[in-house]
């Protein structure tokens, strides 16, 4: 009985200063518990997005530091890619390295001003750093992929627009004189029926072309959008839809100055969305009001609701929302459908917007 008091007595004070090490300095005395949590909460991560707001927070709480981050490389520069807790005056750094390629850096905070990180810490964080690198060199390729096809369809929207101008004022306008010239021609030509059947078919097939130019013109970009601008253009479209709805009221709550320089694609995604959506309140959504708010805040956020009988239940994704979907997801972005608070259905878009040269 005594020999067993001695051992108690000999183990307590260890057990109890590994508690409070643990309780005030985390996992840094068992790295193993800090590396296999962190492998758990990156493999549980919802999508490769959220994989580095896991990473800090892993960091942060096994090691009880009150701020970490984590920045990728975009070219000579770092850009914030996550970040836990409020960022201190002082950091240490750790890169981030993958295949000998430095892919990012792992910021930390000390536990307290002044305080110096430990050599377990600094090793511990060292192997959480490498631990770490290939979640975010993942991460910064599907952003470099994601910036990529923004601007290709940044590009394919600035070639459209190129495109529609040039039809709009040079092919379109010959066309039209065209028929005015066969108009022409007909009254030159009393007394020749064959001649005034031939030019009336020519008069007919050119108006056929001009329709065809004027068809060509819209499905390559809304002609209103270069006309008056897309908040314009958006309350055009509203009140063309209130004559066909006229129950159905439409506010529109919007920025003028704010959107006049957004890339062509981010105007014509914006403008697609909300067209189909208000399409769908004015014909399946039974409502009698729909709000459709449009805000510019690192992305153009778009949002679409009504008080409407809302979604009914085991609906399925239509041509209408797969498109607004996809025109979000072109962009990088997101759209998402849920009911709308306390009834009706909300649609909500987030489309990236970067900087134009």
């Amino acid at each position: 009985m005594r020999q067993q008091l001695k051992w108690f007595l000999a183990i307590v004070p260890v057990t109890v200063q590994r508690w409070v090490d643990r309780l005030f300095h985390g996992d840094r005395g068992a790295p193993y518990d800090a590396l296999a949590r962190l492998g758990r909460r990156v493999e549980d991560a919802a999508d490769t997005d959220s994989v580095l707001d896991c990473v800090v927070k892993t960091i942060a709480d096994s090691l009880r530091l009150p701020h970490a981050a984590v920045e990728l490389r975009l070219g000579d520069g770092w850009r914030p890619a996550a970040i836990y807790g409020k960022t201190p005056a002082e950091v240490v750094v750790f890169p981030l390295i993958t295949q000998r390629e430095t892919v990012g850096r792992l910021l930390v905070g000390r536990r307290a001003p002044g305080e110096q990180l430990g050599l377990d810490d600094e090793r511990l964080l060292a192997d959480l750093a490498r631990q770490a690198g290939p979640a975010a060199h993942a991460v910064a390729l599907r952003r470099a992929l994601d910036a990529s096809r923004a601007d290709l369809d940044t590009m394919r929207e600035e070639e459209r627009r190129r495109l529609r101008r040039d039809l709009h004022d040079g092919l379109g306008p010959t066309l039209a004189g065209l028929t005015l010239g066969l108009d022409t021609a007909q009254a030159l030509s009393p007394g020749q029926p064959e001649l005034q059947e031939l030019l009336g078919k020519l008069k007919a097939e050119t108006q056929r072309a001009v329709a065809d130019v004027r068809g060509i013109v819209y499905g390559l970009r809304p002609p209103a959008l270069d006309e008056f601008g897309l908040t314009r253009s958006l309350h055009e479209e509203i009140r063309r839809l209130q004559c066909q709805a006229p129950a159905l009221a439409v506010t529109l709550e919007a920025p003028s100055e704010s959107l006049a320089d957004l890339p062509a694609a981010v105007e014509v995604a914006c403008y697609r969305i909300v067209s189909e959506a208000l399409t769908n309140v004015a014909g399946h959504a039974h409502a009698t009001r729909c709000l459709v708010r449009i805000g510019l805040d690192h992305g153009l956020e778009v949002e679409v609701c009504d008080d409407g009988v809302g979604l009914p239940e085991g609906w399925r994704t239509g041509v209408g929302i797969a498109s607004m979907r996809e025109r979000a997801a072109e962009l990088g972005g997101d759209l998402v459908i849920e009911p709308g608070s306390p009834r009706g259905t909300r649609i909500a878009a987030r489309l990236p917007v970067q900087e134009q040269p």
